[in-house]
Order: structure tokens, then sequence, then C-alpha cells
């Protein structure tokens, strides 16, 4: 937004970000309050200003609010914020969810469905747990931050590939240097390992997604990917305008 020339504001948990553009800041607003802000503001979820009032919120990855670790902060931020019109943007299972939720509030839920602007295509050849076959431009999956770091070391060791790492715990400005590593054509850092977080707030170059498991821990058993998770997730590669135009996915 900022190199757009449309002051933003980031705010995590471990900073914040006046609008800044070509080094110098940018022009601010006085709100109704009377204080000094940034006319639109970014924010991860735990962090959002529930006692501002704005025009849209718009609140992504909605799909976390199932998760059983985060998803109270999806669920605050949805029945907290203060905003004349919400937009939610996730994946379409939770749909039904998000529906019960607005009814109990007799709020009206509009739903809209966008089409993929890139080809997102099931790849005809699968690994099999030959890390051998991963090639530059991947991006595999996994559903631990054990398993994460134990398919870096196979992948390094049998590849000779560097990988970068992404997962959701991961500190906002560590992540976004892992993701520069990644997308930077002129290193060694050629694969990209991840959980399900990956590319929440990042534009990654990713040719191919690869699932190391087609099964996700639920907090209590283990439970197959839904197909709409599968697009989701292995939707990542192939994004429109960023670095390949066909995704593929595959196992």
């Amino acid at each position: 937004m900022n190199n757009a020339g449309i002051p933003c504001e980031l705010v995590t948990g471990e900073d914040r970000r006046q609008p800044i553009a070509n080094g110098e800041q940018m022009p601010l607003i006085v709100n109704d309050d009377g204080e000094v802000v940034a006319p639109m503001v970014s924010s991860t979820i735990e962090m959002i200003n529930l006692g501002r009032l704005f025009e849209v919120a718009v609140i992504d990855e909605i799909q976390m609010i199932q998760d059983n670790q985060r998803g109270w902060a999806w669920t605050n931020a949805i029945l907290g914020v203060n905003a004349k019109e919400i937009h939610l943007c996730g994946e379409e299972t939770v749909v039904p969810l998000i529906k019960r939720i607005f009814a109990s509030l007799h709020e009206k839920v509009e739903v809209k469905r966008y089409e993929r602007l890139s080809k997102l295509e099931l790849s005809d050849e699968t690994l099999n747990g030959n890390w051998n076959n991963v090639r530059e431009g991947d991006c595999v999956v996994a559903f631990s931050r054990r398993k994460i770091f134990e398919v870096q070391k196979e992948i390094e060791k049998k590849t000779g590939m560097k990988c970068a790492v992404i997962y959701g715990s991961l500190p906002p400005d560590n992540r976004a240097r892992q993701a520069a590593l990644f997308n930077d054509p002129n290193n060694e850092y050629k694969v990209l390992v991840a959980s399900d977080a990956v590319g929440m707030g990042l534009n990654l170059k990713i040719k191919r997604t690869v699932f190391e498991s087609l099964h996700k821990f639920d907090g209590s058993m283990l439970k197959p990917l839904s197909i709409s998770q599968v697009k989701q997730i292995g939707g990542r590669a192939g994004r429109y305008n960023i670095g390949y135009d066909v995704g593929l996915i595959t196992t």
C-alpha cells in the first residue's frame, strides 16, 4: 500500500510501523476522536483494533476460526471489529459456520465466489516420498514443526539445494526474510519447506506445492484434508503475476 502511495500502518505483536515511502513519513489523518492515525491499517489478527471505527474491515484466512489454538482471534475479530462493512476471505468449508454465527446475530451474509486468475493443475507425477525428486521452485508442505525440519534436512542432504523455512509461530520479520531468500533467484535457497500457514501475508514464487501428507492433526485426531483445503494450500503455487503461469499440486 505504502509503495502505491496509500498510507498504511503495520501492527503486529512484535512491531508497529508508521507508513513510510522512500524514507519519508507519509501523511496521516485525524479521526473523529481527534487521534492522528494512518487511514489504513494492516495488522495480525490478534492485534486488531476493536476501538477504532473503520469504513471497511477485510479479515483474511477466515478458515482459521476453526483452529484450536488461534481460532479465538478470528472469532474476536468478526464479532468485535467496529466496521460498517466486513469482508471475510478464505476457504469455502467455513461458510456454514460463518452463516450460523451471523444468523445468531440476525445479520445477513452474502457469499461471493471468485475465479482463480491463473491455472492450478494436479501433477501427473508424485514424489513417492523420494526427496531426490524435489525441484527448484517447490514448496513442500508439512503439518508439524518437527516434520518441517526433518524434511528440510533430508532435502538439503539429498539435493544440495538449501531450503527456506516458514511456519505459523515464526516471527513476522523472520518469516519475511525466509520468503525473500526463497524468492531471490540469485542465491542457494531454491526450495521452501513450510506449514499450511505458507503464504499468509506473503507473496511467494512457488511453482509446485508438494504435500508431505494429506492428513492433518486437528488437535484430537488425524483427519484427511478436504478438497477445498487442498485447493487453498496447494493454490499458493502459480499465483497470478508473481512467478509462474501455472501452479502444480502433488504429493
